[in-house]
């Protein structure tokens, strides 16, 4: 089943078989906000995200029981090999005194993660990327569990998701995706970079190097290039300026890394000028 997902409420709004009417009165009903042409285009599948909200298309039946399956496996491993641990300090010049964290937070070592999901990989039956990207984000997601952070702990908090984006990049990188994202770093002109992938592999965010923020490269606000595999093959891309889709997506039927890049150089050029002129 296909929704959208209020990031930071976790919201989930179910969209097959609804007209966008009836689903902008779901998401008022929540407290929520999104304009009626954005979430038509999300609902269309033109925009992936938006004001906060990301597009997740439903898995079929057989790749839910693999991706269970996948779960089940690496969870079993983690078991045996995470245990909690106090959360790493802060930088010497502001240390966190063991009195003001009263609440220690409890975090999966990243080594138990990253076995877990090799664990899952080499049971023979590989899943696909999407789903180890979901694997490991469910990992992370168990071992924290249960923490209760003081106003001091929220730096520690602040660090530990930073990192988590990081492991991301990581996974991606050495993902059946990880070529073609080489690739795009590698190739595309005038020079982009890997700073976000979603959870599930559904999109990867490259920020345009010259133009992206150097007090924050991660930024969404930065003018990056969206990238997101298509489920019956190829890829489609877009440009984002200030967070907002700033392009139609562009789609090709090709999968292989070559393809790809020659495409987004092509297209790119003309995007960013477009988007310098407004």
């Amino acid at each position: 089943m296909s929704y959208i997902l209020h990031v930071d409420s976790g919201t989930k709004i179910e969209i097959e078989g609804k007209d966008v009417a009836a689903i902008q009165a779901e998401i008022k009903e929540a407290g929520l906000i999104i304009g009626n042409v954005t979430l038509r285009r999300m609902v269309e599948g033109v925009l992936q995200a938006a004001n906060g909200f990301e597009l997740i298309e439903g898995l079929s039946a057989e790749e839910k029981e693999e991706t269970q399956q996948a779960l089940a496996q690496a969870q079993e491993q983690a078991q045996a090999e995470v245990s909690l641990k106090v959360a790493e300090t802060v930088d010497a010049e502001a240390p966190i005194s063991a009195d003001a964290c009263e609440a220690p937070v409890s975090d999966a070592p990243v080594d138990a993660v990253e076995d877990a999901v090799n664990a899952a990989l080499e049971e023979g039956n590989q899943p696909s990327d999407a789903k180890i990207g979901s694997l490991a984000s469910s990992m992370l997601k168990e071992a924290s569990k249960g923490k209760t952070l003081t106003p001091q702990a929220a730096l520690v908090e602040r660090k530990r998701r930073h990192t988590k984006r990081e492991e991301m990049v990581d996974v991606a990188r050495a993902s059946n995706h990880g070529p073609v994202l080489a690739a795009i770093e590698a190739g595309v002109v005038p020079g982009v970079f890997l700073s976000y992938v979603n959870p599930d592999m559904r999109w990867f965010q490259f920020p345009v190097t010259e133009l992206a923020n150097p007090e924050n490269l991660h930024a969404r606000t930065n003018t990056y290039v969206d990238v997101a595999p298509i489920v019956s093959g190829g890829w489609g891309f877009s440009l984002y300026v200030n967070g907002k889709s700033f392009t139609k997506r562009q789609k090709i039927k090709e999968s292989d890394a070559e393809s790809l890049v020659k495409a987004i150089n092509e297209w790119l050029p003309q995007a960013l000028a477009e988007a310098k002129a407004v």
